[in-house]
């Protein structure tokens, strides 16, 4: 049927959908090597000087571009803490892949928990688009939360696991923010409080799938009442950013870099505990993502993030 005279046809709404590529593969191999050179000149002749000062506190700096060898190195160290500290965590590791840094982080969930027992929505990525990896490799036992895969657990869905006796309650329950198979749904900031506070008193962890978690930084500044993001506003001195008022409430998170930040790939898990991340880095070692150096992604990665 025809659209009447006066209306006009609408344009679908897409969320979270993948950027196109800004630059060919030559050229982001060309920054990343002047970037490698000396990170202050090329983000002053990237940024511009007005935008450099202005954006300068929440901008990482590295002294040092090392070789790390086998997860050893100065800048991946000082890359990982900056990262962290973006999210008010004190540690980190960096993964080649989110797939490879997830079920291995929820690994060490379970087996710091002594149940194998992990707990997740019907269209969490471990569950859709890793081969059963979960299953074959890692043995989990796995719960679905809620009863619609077509809509975000609830309160009441996710209190109904937390419930469980022990000895079938999951170790960790894992939430993507925003949910990109739903149309990037998510939980309010006040909605998060109360499941991480049920996860703590249940013993439980609360893993954060934050894959496109940057994404969501604009919802979550205009919605939760707490000190604007410095990221949003270059002319802000505050140090506290929205994603540092989220990382608390989550015992883990991963993020991606090669999502909305562009860069050629990379992941990164955060953490509080040093002992938690010497233990994840046994399983990245045993799934084969101990490389020998993984300085180019780093590097990569970090332009990204300052760009």
């Amino acid at each position: 049927m025809a659209a009447e005279p006066d209306q006009q046809p609408q344009t679908p709404i897409k969320l979270c959908t993948y950027p196109p590529p800004r630059l060919s593969p030559t050229e982001t191999f060309k920054r990343t090597s002047q970037y490698a050179q000396d990170p202050t000149t090329y983000l002053l002749q990237t940024l511009g000087k007005e935008a450099f000062e202005s954006q300068k506190p929440r901008l990482i700096l590295p002294d040092t571009i090392d070789l790390d060898t086998y997860g050893k190195g100065i800048h991946k160290q000082n890359f990982e803490a900056k990262i962290a500290s973006l999210f008010g965590k004190s540690t980190a590791l960096f993964f080649l892949t989110g797939t490879q840094a997830q079920v291995a982080t929820l690994k060490v969930h379970c087996e710091r928990a002594g149940r194998n027992i992990v707990a997740w929505h019907h269209t969490a990525h471990p569950e859709i688009a890793e081969e059963s990896s979960w299953k074959f490799l890692y043995g989990f036992e796995r719960i679905l939360l809620g009863r619609h895969p077509n809509q975000l657990p609830t309160l009441d869905e996710i209190q109904s696991v937390l419930n469980l006796p022990l000895r079938r309650r999951p170790a960790v329950i894992l939430l993507e923010i925003p949910c990109r198979p739903l149309g990037c749904q998510t939980w309010t900031f006040s909605q998060l409080q109360v499941i991480s506070d049920k996860c703590r008193e249940a013993d439980v962890a609360l893993h954060c799938d934050g894959a496109r978690i940057w994404e969501s930084e604009t919802f979550y500044n205009s919605t939760t009442t707490t000190s604007p993001s410095p990221y949003n506003d270059p002319s802000s001195s505050s140090s506290i950013s929205i994603f540092q008022t989220l990382g608390p409430l989550f015992t883990s998170i991963y993020l991606s870099f090669y999502k909305a930040l562009q860069s050629i790939t990379g992941a990164i898990l955060l953490h509080n505990d040093p002992t938690f991340i010497l233990q994840l880095s046994i399983w990245q070692r045993r799934a084969g993502g101990n490389a020998y150096t993984l300085a180019y992604e780093i590097v990569d990665c970090e332009r990204a993030v300052n760009e």
